[in-house]
């Protein structure tokens, strides 16, 4: 009892590692698969934190017991899983919040000036709870933070320096990723507008993205239980998306998705058939158009790209017909390699090649990794076919079912069958000689 005369249980008595398995198999119905590993795993992982991944595997009847089959390493397996997935996140986490550290701060140096954040009158006039100002309340937890990171080399910079003034792309680094997203929604209306643009979100799904990031990364930052946490804050989810819905950590990952995918760059062919273009930026992508050389992409192109994924026709590119030589070609792979990207091969004509073999594509040169193949029917068999198809790299195949494979194929069912049976009876490929030896004496 409290000196209020409230009466509270008594705390619990310290256990050792015997007692705690004692108590995990008779108390609450946990097997215990190997005891040495089970002394192991308290010994790495208190009995406290362990527990808490067993929250949903208790039984509805009696929630002390756990549901059978349950065991110690069961728990441990979704612990190692949590921390995993932390690693994860962590390094998207840190891309979105110095990234968002930029933008905000470019929009307020161009708009106000470099010493424009300090003054009230740029911002929204929004009070505390208590009355104060809570401009004011952030520039003061700013001039903390100042005292307390003084040891660092551009903190001590700015004091001799500058006076003590930090310019906004300075001042950002010192704000904790909290205060950043005070700073965003004491931002007025035009300026969050033009941050959020960068991410195609509005001014309250980013404001509503940030305080779930924060969330999610003071979790990750302190080695708290992510997996099947319920989150105080929760992103603005798309009207298509919205039956994903929870309080758990997909929405974010969602959100995410939607809102830093928009940062991949494709490269493309210049010049190149320009539907190829409009199709991607039509879905939000960013292209960047290479100049072609007589052998394919220049090379001096190839290295100013900011892309990831390089869309090529190394043979007969249209409308150029210019052909990749066999170097040219390696370093697409190459390029790719480095910069842990992809190709998107767009092969719609190298089996009509007139050599005596047909010419080599990127596919058969890399099939393991960084291309994706695409051809069509409706050029080696007929117009009318409009029958195309893609080959991917293992590793890109289950992501593919995964997201697309819902969608229904809009090829007839019969055409299909009359494809398979010329592919398999050898009808096409004897097609193909023929049309090859034919270009050959032409």
């Amino acid at each position: 009892m409290n000196t209020r005369g409230k009466r509270y249980h008594p705390v619990k008595p310290a256990r050792s590692y015997k007692e705690q398995l004692a108590r995990l198999t008779d108390i609450h119905g946990l097997t215990i698969e190997d005891e040495a590993r089970a002394r192991y795993i308290l010994s790495t992982v208190n009995y406290y934190r362990l527990t808490t991944y067993g929250k949903h595997l208790r039984r509805a009847d009696d929630p002390d017991l756990f549901l059978p089959g349950v065991s110690l390493e069961t728990l441990y397996g979704l612990y190692r899983f949590d921390m995993n997935l932390r690693h994860l996140l962590l390094p998207v986490l840190e891309f979105f919040e110095v990234q968002l550290r930029a933008k905000i701060a470019y929009q307020l140096a161009i708009t106000y000036g470099s010493l424009g954040y300090m003054d009230a009158e740029n911002f929204r006039a929004e009070v505390l709870p208590n009355g104060a100002s809570a401009h004011k309340s952030l520039i003061g937890k700013f001039k903390n933070e100042v005292k307390r990171q003084g040891a660092l080399p551009f903190v001590r910079h700015h004091k001799i320096k500058y006076g003590g003034q930090f310019p906004i792309w300075a001042a950002v680094e010192l704000f904790t990723f909290g205060m950043l997203g005070s700073l965003f929604d004491l931002m007025r209306e035009g300026d969050q507008r033009a941050v959020s643009r960068e991410y195609d979100l509005s001014p309250e799904a980013l404001s509503r993205l940030i305080a779930a990031a924060v969330d999610v990364r003071n979790i990750c930052a302190h080695y708290n239980r992510l997996y099947n946490q319920i989150l105080p804050d929760q992103p603005l989810l798309p009207n298509h998306l919205r039956l994903y819905e929870s309080d758990r950590l997909f929405p974010l990952l969602l959100v995410f998705a939607h809102a830093l995918g928009r940062e991949r760059v494709f490269a493309l062919e210049d010049p190149s058939y320009d539907k190829i273009r409009r199709v991607y930026q039509a879905h939000g992508v960013t292209c960047e158009m290479l100049r072609l050389g007589s052998d394919g992409i220049r090379s001096d192109e190839l290295t100013r790209a900011s892309a990831t994924v390089l869309h090529v026709t190394p043979f007969h590119s249209f409308p150029s017909q210019v052909t990749a030589s066999a170097g040219k070609r390696r370093e697409y792979l190459r390029w790719a390699e480095e910069r842990g990207g992809y190709i998107v091969e767009d092969d719609f004509d190298s089996e009509f090649s007139v050599s005596s073999k047909s010419e080599d594509t990127l596919f058969a040169l890399e099939p393991e990794r960084s291309v994706i193949y695409m051809n069509t029917f409706s050029k080696t068999i007929a117009p009318s076919m409009r029958v195309g198809y893609m080959v991917l790299p293992p590793a890109l195949s289950e992501q593919f079912r995964r997201e697309v494979g819902f969608y229904s194929c809009t090829v007839p069912v019969f055409e299909q069958y009359v494809l398979a049976e010329l592919i398999g009876s050898g009808d096409f490929e004897r097609h193909i000689n023929r049309i090859r030896r034919r270009r050959r004496k032409e």
